[in-house]
């Protein structure tokens, strides 16, 4: 079995594991009571069990966890698959990051699966959420490499530009997840095209996780599709957010060719999720309303607003996202000037989408 196919099999597993443990999961939520009420803000009509996020979790994390302890041991490697022995060094070398990286998904899947149970504020989430990235942080895992050469400062920028990404894409899965199968479908969208890039550029561990989150998203989906028997809650969107936001911070964009791809295509695969939230703060902004508080202004529901069926919204949506990974992958194909267009290609598209927004508002 190639390194490729090892990948691309822990993927169909991770996917297999889900699809039998969520209806599981479900089950059991139900005969305890660990279900999502129907309230104001919600569109739901009739309790619904959570702990979809506990599938989700299992599926990446328990795959991760194994893959770790086998590369971490040098007989084992050589007796299962002898065309991995040469990565042994680099496994090693990487272990401490890769622990630091499982610690703080068991964290932020433990903090999730609370706020499901009980019901945290804002505030206790988001001050968790920074001691993760401060630990991520602290661990070596940062962003903006490239300001090494300026000592202290650089650091401090590196901490701050890391913090602020993993905090900004975790909690922009977090709002995302307003529809049944929308967090579930642009995730596994997002993983997808991260994943195609992964393997195309030889960053193994980094698509293995992907393909284990793809998968692990797509078995969920089979039941939170609408109409959804099951919500991930808090637990999975978080737990979603915080891989995609952890695998683009440990991803190297950079091959020496295409410079631009470093901020390019984390920006065009994740464009959906940022996009919403970010009009979604605005829109609260505008109105006076305090950002953390929910509501139904986001992209998903103004969809709804505009005329389209929640499935349809939900539909056009994870469309949208796998354009915009398609255009990603296509980087890495092209020149400056292509990655460019790219680019402006995918900011277009969204402020098409924007300014029929606001038209559909205005009559």
């Amino acid at each position: 079995m190639t390194l490729e196919q090892l990948v691309l099999a822990a993927g169909a597993g991770s996917f297999v594991f889900s699809l039998f443990l969520t209806p599981v999961v479900r089950g059991v939520a139900r005969s305890r009571g660990f279900v999502d009420e129907p309230g104001p803000r919600k569109i739901h009509q009739w309790p619904v069990a959570l702990g979809g996020g506990i599938a989700i979790f299992g599926a990446v994390f328990l795959p991760l966890a194994a893959a770790l302890g086998v590369a971490l041991s040098p007989g084992l490697v050589k007796s299962l698959a002898p065309g991995l022995a040469e990565h042994l060094a680099g496994a090693k070398l990487v272990a401490p990051k890769a622990l630091a990286y499982l610690g703080g998904a068991l964290v932020v899947f433990v903090l999730g699966l609370v706020d499901d149970a009980r019901g945290l504020g804002p505030k206790i989430k988001l001050f968790v959420q920074l001691l993760v990235g401060l630990g991520l942080a602290a661990s070596g895992i940062r962003l903006s490499s490239f300001l090494d050469r300026y000592g202290l400062a650089g650091e401090i920028v590196q901490v701050v530009v890391t913090v602020g990404w993993f905090v900004v894409v975790t909690n922009a899965f977090n709002l995302l997840d307003n529809m049944d199968g929308l967090a579930a479908g642009v995730g596994a969208a997002s993983a997808g095209a991260f994943g195609v890039i992964a393997l195309a550029t030889g960053q193994l561990f980094i698509a293995f996780a992907l393909f284990t989150l793809l998968g692990g998203a797509l078995g969920f989906l089979a039941f939170n599709r609408p109409p959804a028997t099951i919500f991930m809650g808090d637990a999975g969107s978080l737990t979603l957010g915080y891989h995609l936001a952890v695998l683009t911070i440990l991803f190297t964009f950079y091959d020496g060719m295409h410079p631009l791809t470093v901020y390019f295509v984390p920006l065009l695969v994740l464009a959906v999720p940022l996009y919403d939230t970010a009009s979604v703060i605005l829109i609260r902004l505008r109105a006076g309303k305090p950002i953390m508080v929910g509501d139904t202004n986001h992209f998903s529901h103004r969809l709804v607003a505009l005329g389209l069926s929640r499935a349809a919204a939900v539909g056009l949506i994870i469309l949208l996202t796998c354009a915009t990974g398609l255009s990603a992958i296509l980087m890495y194909r092209t020149d400056v000037a292509g990655s460019v267009i790219a680019f402006v290609q995918t900011a277009l598209a969204l402020a098409v989408v924007a300014v029929l927004e606001v038209a559909g508002r205005r009559r």
